[in-house]
């Protein structure tokens, strides 16, 4: 993924192989939502970053006290 320049978890490992080309299968999303989730709540509430601003131009740091 991150070789074909993903920023993102693809639905599938195999969503697009290089010298391939799309898997013939179908469900060739390139963002997984639910995958994603994961890491918006590790951000959000582990690290506590927050945005105030569209962008990221502002944001809170406020880590989860009560994971320590």
């Amino acid at each position: 993924m991150v070789d074909s320049g993903a920023t993102a978890m693809w639905e599938r490992f195999d969503t697009y192989v290089p010298g391939l080309g799309f898997n013939p299968k179908g469900m060739n999303g390139f963002n997984h939502v639910g995958l994603n989730s994961v890491g918006e709540w590790m951000f959000a509430y582990v690290g506590g970053l927050k945005p105030d601003a569209p962008g990221w131009k502002h944001f809170t740091v406020a880590p989860s006290s009560a994971l320590s």
